[in-house]
Order: C-alpha cells, then sequence, then structure tokens
C-alpha cells in the first residue's frame, strides 16, 4: 500500500496464528505439491521495434477472463533483460518477479518504472549490474492493479484468479518467451507492502514454483479485530447499496475491498459481491465471527503457520518493516512472523530498520533485495 493509514486504534489479532476468534484452531491444508511445467503457454510477442532492456509483454490471463469487477484479463507485464542477453545466444538467466503495492487501478506495474523512491527498475538494474553486484537475472514486474486498487494477488471467484495467473501462467509464459532457467532454485519473487503480501503467501504455497522469496513492509499480515478507525468504511460496505458509494471512498474503501473480496467472496451478493468481517448494530460496528473467521484463516499469520514445511524448502527467506511504518500493525506483526518461523526451525532474515513504509525501499532494493537474489538463486 502507497499511502497513509493508521489502524493504531484496531485492536490486532498478533495470536490468531494459534487459533480462530472462537478458540478453535483452523488449519489449513498443505497444497499437494505439483511439479511445474512450461509446455502449455505459449511465448508472446515482443512488441515490434522495442530494442530496449525493459519490455512491455502483453499476457491474456485464462485465470482473470470473466471475474465480476470487469477488469481486463489481458494484462501487461514489464521485462527487464540483462545487458548481455542480445549477445548470448544459449545462455540461459534466473529470473525475479517483482510485485507493486496497492493503490493504482491500472498499470500498477509503472511503479517501477517512475522512479518509486528512487528506484526504476531499467536505471537501477544497469547500474548494479555495472558494480557487478546483480548477474544473470532477469526481473519480472507484472500489473496486479484492478477496479479496487489491487487483489492482493488472490484467486477469487469475484475478481478472479490473480495467483494462478502469477504463479502459473505468467511463469510459463515468461518461461516460453525468453532464455530462462526453467527450475524453482532459479527463480525468485519480490514485493512490497500488498506485494509483500503477495510474496507471503505465493512462497508459502507454491514451493515447486518459487525458491527463494522477500517480502518488503508487507502488509495484512492478520486482520483486525475491532473496525476501529474504519468503522465508517466498513458501515458504508455493510450497507451499500451500490458501487459507487464505496468507490467514492478512495484508498480505504478499495483496500477493504480488496481484501474483502479475497476472504470473503460472495458471488450471489451483489453490488458488491462479498461478505463483511463487520456488521451494523446501532451506533456500533461488531465483528461477524463467521466471517472473520474466513479472514484469519487465510491471512499470512496464520499461511506461514500451516505452511511453515513449504516455506523449510526455499533456498532462502527475508522479510523486513520500518520501525516508524505508517501502517502501525506491519512493524507489530514482522517480529511475531519472525519469532513464529524461528519456533518452527524456518531458516530466514528478519529486519527492523528506521523508515517509514515507502521511504527505504528504494535504497533497500538495490542494496539489500536484489543482492539477497543474486546470492540465493542457483546458476545455469
Amino acid at each position: 500500500m502507497i499511502r497513509s493509514l493508521s489502524l493504531a486504534a484496531a485492536a490486532l489479532v498478533v495470536a490468531g496464528c494459534a487459533g480462530s476468534s472462537s478458540g478453535v484452531r483452523t488449519t489449513l491444508p498443505v497444497p499437494a505439491a505439483a511439479s511445474y511445467a512450461a509446455s502449455p503457454y505459449a511465448a508472446v510477442a515482443i512488441p515490434a521495434g522495442d530494442t530496449s532492456r525493459v519490455l512491455r509483454l502483453r499476457v491474456t490471463s485464462k485465470a482473470l477472463a470473466g471475474n465480476l469487477l470487469g477488469d481486463s484479463a489481458t494484462r501487461t507485464a514489464l521485462v527487464y533483460l540483462p545487458p548481455d542477453y542480445a549477445t548470448s545466444s544459449s545462455k540461459r538467466y534466473r529470473t525475479l518477479y517483482l510485485l507493486h503495492g496497492f493503490g493504482a487501478k491500472r498499470n500498477g506495474q509503472n511503479t517501477w518504472l517512475r522512479g518509486f523512491e528512487g528506484f526504476h527498475l531499467g536505471h537501477t538494474m544497469d547500474s548494479l549490474y555495472r558494480a557487478g553486484s546483480v548477474r544473470d537475472l532477469i526481473v519480472i514486474a507484472p500489473d496486479g492493479s484492478n477496479f479496487w486498487g489491487g487483489a492482493f494477488y488472490r484467486d477469487s471467484p469475484v475478481a478472479g484468479g490473480w495467483e494462478t495467473f502469477i504463479v502459473r501462467e505468467l511463469v510459463g509464459t515468461i518461461d516460453a518467451t525468453f532464455r530462462t532457467i526453467r527450475s524453482r532454485d532459479s527463480r525468485g519473487i519480490a514485493g512490497h507492502s500488498m506485494g509483500g503480501y503477495g510474496t507471503l503467501t505465493m512462497a508459502s504455497k507454491f514451493p515447486d514454483v518459487f525458491g527463494a522469496a522477500y517480502a518488503m513492509s508487507p502488509c495484512c499480515i492478520a486482520p483486525a479485530k475491532e473496525a476501529g478507525e474504519l468503522a465508517p468504511v466498513w458501515r458504508l460496505i455493510a450497507g451499500a447499496r451500490d458501487v459507487a458509494s464505496v468507490s467514492a471512498t478512495g484508498f480505504y474503501g478499495g483496500a477493504m475491498m480488496g481484501l474483502a473480496a479475497a476472504y470473503s467472496p460472495n458471488p450471489a451478493k451483489a453490488p458488491l459481491y462479498v461478505d463483511s468481517p463487520f456488521r451494523a448494530e446501532g451506533n456500533r460496528m461488531v465483528l461477524d465471527t463467521a466471517v472473520a473467521n474466513r479472514w484469519m484463516a487465510q491471512a499470512p499469520l496464520r499461511l506461514m503457520d500451516s505452511l511453515s514445511g513449504n516455506l523449510a524448502k526455499l533456498r532462502a527467506l527475508g522479510f523486513d518493516a520500518g520501525r516508524g511504518d505508517n501502517f502501525k500493525d506491519i512493524p507489530v506483526l514482522v517480529p511475531v512472523l519472525d519469532s513464529l518461523l524461528t519456533a518452527k526451525g524456518v531458516k530466514h532474515t528478519t529486519t527492523l530498520y528506521d523508515g517509514d513504509h515507502n521511504n527505504r525501499i528504494g535504497t533497500r532494493l538495490p542494496a539489500i533485495v536484489l543482492p539477497f537474489f543474486n546470492a540465493a538463486l542457483a546458476r545455469q
């Protein structure tokens, strides 16, 4: 997420990984291992005349087709090619999938082209190659934006199959189009905020696809028990009779709707097609326990607990947060994840640094995150 939103008044479910609010433990099943195969995916055309090293590819997704939000199933992905790609006819390259945060209703991938906090996909990667900090790495930055501002990279009968799009369709298309090393040991995933959230969930569920993961300031690690400062937004969502009224709330309503479409979708409940975790009782917004339990069961905190065995298969795992993050839950819950994985015996790195939600991303990506993958991912 790119804007500031204080959740200080909300009671965070810090102990939620141990059980639901009803006291009944909910454990997600570990997904069955599935060997990755690129063969079903066809190469896509590189735009005519595009000789830059940051290409714009158009990928049409079956998993996103027919979503109830009306978002296009054809998405743009930026692809950074190393300086020697054009002259190395037989060399194969490692890949890193870089996920952007919440807030864009279209072309969210352009975050990485606009010099976000000083990071520019093409210029920064070129400088890292010149310095020798990164070698043999293709970086793919897909568009994860939608009607509400982002679908949190989750599969949903309302927002569409975003997880499937990234993990199967996009990875398969990239491997069919470019000279990649088609192995999880040579494929990584990283992201910021909503992208950090997606990184944690996909790394937990698909160790057959990604061999290393790094989440920067991952948002939404656990849901809140109380509506808190968001009570007016939840009141509007719970009683909405049209989409426009919720959309008009901007970032706040969009973020909650994006999460609701991921956690508690209800295709039969027009016009928003979601169940709200809070309901109105007079002047108060109270927790709907049944819906809230659905949220908690799918949140990264619970997911990383249930699927810690998958995380243990990764070659490397890291996540971080700024101590002064505008989203107050993030620097509280990142240490909780650290303690959880330490207790499970999962090797990982955790860093709390001086900074807020955004202002260190432009320096940490080139100094910390990209060298992390340069060391972690296997070469040909």
